[in-house]
């Protein structure tokens, strides 16, 4: 079993040992009777869990049985796509990047429907972020220490008028 954490300073031969590692266990794991149970039943508890976290804060007119099956699909969705980027030798990076921020155009994207400046032009003006509304995602294949992590999905963002 891992219980070493990768950490940016450790070394790149190590880091990519440990992933290796970690999708060989997970993809042994998968191959086992019961995991894909025993993955639906930490879906399961993680939705219970949140769910009792967000119940006090709905709507009353929210409709608890649609409410509580979209809850156990996304939780289901989440797990599943937990357990295949752990199934690959691959280092994963999602940020959101935070309110206030200066806009990146190597990075983001507008999706802000009252801005149409150019990428560039909003960067040199100085436009901050108001929103990020989806991540920034980044993946690190380790292929080579001087190949660093690749970006998968630019971060969606609202900005400041």
């Amino acid at each position: 079993m891992l219980t070493n954490t990768a950490y940016s300073d450790t070394p790149f031969e190590a880091r990519r040992a440990m992933y290796q590692s970690m999708a060989k266990i997970v993809v042994e794991a998968r191959g086992k009777p019961g995991f894909e149970r025993f993955v639906e039943e930490r879906s399961e508890d993680t939705a219970i869990k949140l769910y009792a976290l967000l119940q006090p804060t709905m709507h009353g007119g929210t409709s608890v049985e649609l409410a509580w099956r979209d809850l156990r699909k996304l939780m289901a969705v989440g797990h599943g796509l937990g357990v295949s980027m752990c199934a690959v030798p691959y280092s994963f990076h999602i940020r959101f990047p935070p309110a206030g921020a200066p806009f990146d155009p190597s990075c983001m994207v507008s999706h802000d429907p009252l801005v149409r400046e150019d990428p560039v032009a909003l960067q040199k003006r100085g436009a901050r972020l108001k929103l990020g509304v989806t991540p920034l995602i980044k993946k690190d294949e380790f292929r080579d220490a001087a190949t660093g992590p690749q970006t998968i999905h630019y971060a969606k963002v609202l900005l400041m008028a």
